[in-house]
């Protein structure tokens, strides 16, 4: 494709006259055709939006001509989201990518209702301890990893990033953040899966009561958890900062057992078989 200066030396001579150097002079002409042509290349996809990447040119006066072909912002830090807020897009009009992103940023990007887009398998927690919910909407950045020829040598090959979740992490990613929502119950249901054969459905319901613990009561007491060296374990569970009760015998088995607390204050055991 042959490339054309979309301005004169002329013309330069004449700017410059009037604004002093160093400035930025672009193409608004070829900014609308690029965007109206990137529009109807995928008209065949309803739904289809550009996210214009804020940090490469972060211009209101850029990002107000992008609006008017529908297309969106992706941000990636406190400023972008700002200057996208600032400009008037709305929460389906902002997507929040990052790879080292601070509480903050992840909350207001909530706060705008941005589209949350994870870059990593770790941010899946740290975003729901950070703004106490996972939205309905969210996305995951994919590394397929392997190895791809380009044609200028100039970008790195997938498997180099190290951002992004591998093959096996974005399948079990999915798996926790497909979290349904009982609107007629406000609650929440999870179904957590170990190797496609252990099962944990989890639960959340809008003010629960405290489940009596002490004293002893009828029904289901504890849940026990076999353990092949209950002084490793115990020394990981402390240094998470969980308290542990001291090792104690079973006076019956002779076998070693301990006792931690759940985050509802519930028991749990540790037993060495």
């Amino acid at each position: 494709m042959e490339k054309k200066p979309f301005v004169t030396k002329e013309q330069l001579d004449e700017i410059v006259k009037k604004y002093p150097t160093p400035f930025h002079l672009y193409d608004e002409k070829g900014i609308r055709e690029n965007a109206e042509a990137v529009k109807e290349a995928f008209a065949w996809n309803p739904g289809f939006r550009e996210y214009f990447a804020v940090k490469a040119t972060p211009n209101p006066f850029i990002l107000n001509i992008l609006k008017e072909y529908d297309c969106g912002c992706d941000c990636s830090s406190l400023t972008e989201l700002m200057l996208a807020d600032s400009q008037g897009f709305d929460g389906q009009h902002i997507m929040f990518s990052s790879n080292d992103t601070p509480a903050e940023e992840f909350a207001f990007a909530d706060e705008l209702g941005a589209i949350i887009n994870l870059d990593d398998f770790t941010h899946i927690d740290f975003l729901e301890q950070t703004i106490g919910h996972i939205p309905e909407t969210i996305s995951c950045r994919y590394n397929p990893g392997g190895v791809f020829k380009m044609s200028n040598g100039i970008m790195d090959n997938p498997g180099d990033a190290k951002y992004g979740f591998t093959h096996e992490q974005i399948i079990e990613g999915f798996k926790i953040l497909k979290e349904t929502y009982r609107e007629e119950r406000k609650s929440y249901k999870l179904d957590l899966k170990i190797n496609e054969v252990y099962q944990i459905e989890l639960f959340s319901f809008p003010n629960p009561p405290k489940r009596v613990n002490n004293p002893e009561a009828r029904g289901l007491r504890h849940l026990a958890f076999e353990v092949d060296d209950i002084e490793d374990e115990r020394k990981k569970l402390l240094s998470y900062n969980i308290e542990c009760e001291e090792i104690r015998i079973d006076e019956i088995t002779g076998k070693k057992f301990t006792f931690f607390k759940d985050p509802d204050g519930l028991p749990l055991e540790l037993y060495e078989y």
